[in-house]
C-alpha cells in the first residue's frame, strides 16, 4: 500500500498466478487506454485457465462472441428478466434457508449461495442459448453453428457469472450480519428495499516486460482512507448516500456512484473496455439475493466477520462460516 500511494509500482507475490505487478491509482487509466495489442486482459485468462485444453474450442476465450451476445441482448433484455430471476431467488431460499418462523437454523451460507446462484444463472441461460443462436447465425465461420461450440459458450458464460456473485453475495451477507445491531443497517434496507506487443509496456516510469501480470491493487485502494472515509469499515450505505448528495445540475450524473460504474477508485467490475460485461446481470441479481434474505429471514448478528480465505489476489468466504436464520412470521 505504501508504493501504491507514493505513486510507485510493486510486485505481489502471487503462488497461484505467479508474481504480479500492480499499478498506483494514478496510473489506471494509462494502463486500461492500452489496446489489446499491449495490454490482454485476454491472453492472461486464457493462459490462467488453459482455456486450449479446458475449452471445447480455443476460439471460445480467445474470439468471445458471447460477450456480445451479453451486450447485445442481455443487459437490454434484464427489466424483462427480474420476474424469472426473483421466482429462482425465492424458491432457492424457500429450500435451503427454510420456512421455520419459530425455530432458529444454522446454515453454512456459502454452499447455499451457491447453489441459489446457480440456479437463478441457469434460469436465465435458457434465453441467452437462444440470443447466442441468433448472434452466431451469421457468422462467416460455420464452425460457430455446431451444437458444440454453440454450448461451450453458453457454458463459460455460466461459468463466469456462478463463482463471481456467489462470493460477492456471502460476503455481503457476512459484511451486514457481523456489523453491530445498533447500526440497524437491516431496518434501514428493509425498509428501503421493500495479440500482445512484445516490447513491453511503461508505467509509472518503469518498463514492464513482455509476460508480466499487470494489474492494480484494487483491495487496497477501496480501502484507502485518503480516498474512502473509513474505508477499512463495511458501510452499506456509502455510495447511495454520495449519490443523493449530489446537486441534480452538477456536472457528475448521479450514475457516477451507481453499482455498475467503474472508476479509478472503484475496480470491483474491473475498468476500461475489459469491465465486466455481465456486471448489470450480476448487481441485479446480488440485489435480488440480499433483498430476499432481508425481508424475508431473521438474521443474528456476529460478532466478527468470519475470517476470508485468500486462494491468490482473490478473498474468498469460508464455505464452514455459518449464520443462524429464522423465517420472519408474516413471510410464509
Amino acid at each position: 500500500m505504501t508504493y501504491s500511494k507514493d505513486g510507485k509500482l510493486f510486485t505481489f507475490p502471487d503462488v497461484l498466478y505467479g508474481p504480479e505487478i500492480m499499478v498506483p491509482m494514478s496510473e489506471v487509466p494509462a494502463m486500461v487506454a492500452y489496446p489489446d495489442s499491449v495490454l490482454s486482459p485476454t491472453e492472461y485468462h486464457c493462459d490462467l485457465m488453459q482455456t486450449d485444453y479446458t475449452f471445447y474450442s480455443r476460439e471460445v476465450a480467445r474470439d468471445p462472441l458471447q460477450i456480445m451476445t451479453i451486450q447485445k441482448y442481455l443487459t437490454r433484455q434484464l427489466p424483462l428478466l427480474i420476474p424469472d430471476i426473483m421466482d429462482e431467488v425465492k424458491r432457492g431460499f424457500d429450500e435451503f434457508w427454510g420456512l421455520d418462523t419459530e425455530g432458529w437454523k444454522d446454515i453454512a451460507v456459502q454452499p447455499t449461495m451457491e447453489k441459489i446462484v446457480t440456479r437463478v444463472s441457469n434460469r436465465v441461460i435458457r434465453d441467452f442459448l437462444q440470443w447466442q443462436v441468433q448472434h452466431t447465425v451469421a457468422h462467416p465461420d460455420p464452425r460457430e453453428c455446431t451444437p458444440d461450440v454453440i454450448a461451450s459458450r453458453v457454458e463459460s458464460v455460466s461459468f463466469a457469472a456462478m463463482h463471481t456473485t456467489m462470493t460477492s453475495a456471502t460476503n455481503a451477507v457476512f459484511d451486514l450480519y457481523s456489523t453491530p445491531p445498533e447500526k440497524d443497517y437491516i431496518g434501514a434496507i428493509r425498509e428501503e428495499v421493500q495479440v500482445v506487443a512484445r516490447e513491453g509496456v511503461t508505467l509509472a516510469g518503469e518498463h514492464i516486460p513482455y509476460g508480466c501480470v499487470v494489474g492494480a491493487p484494487a483491495w487496497t485502494i477501496q480501502r484507502d482512507p485518503a480516498i474512502y472515509n473509513a474505508g477499512t469499515q463495511f458501510d452499506p450505505f456509502r455510495y447511495s448516500r454520495a449519490g443523493e448528495q449530489l446537486d441534480d445540475a452538477a456536472d457528475d450524473p448521479k450514475t457516477r456512484f451507481a453499482m455498475t460504474t467503474t472508476k479509478d477508485d472503484f475496480l470491483v467490475w474491473g475498468h476500461g473496455r475489459h469491465a465486466c460485461p455481465g456486471r448489470f446481470f450480476g448487481s441485479c441479481m446480488l440485489k435480488l439475493l440480499l433483498a430476499y434474505a432481508i425481508l424475508n429471514y431473521d438474521i443474528e448478528h456476529l460478532s466478527a466477520m468470519p475470517a476470508y480465505t485468500w486462494m491468490g489476489d482473490t478473498a474468498f468466504p469460508s464455505p464452514k462460516a455459518t449464520l443462524r436464520v429464522r423465517r420472519r412470521k408474516g413471510t410464509v
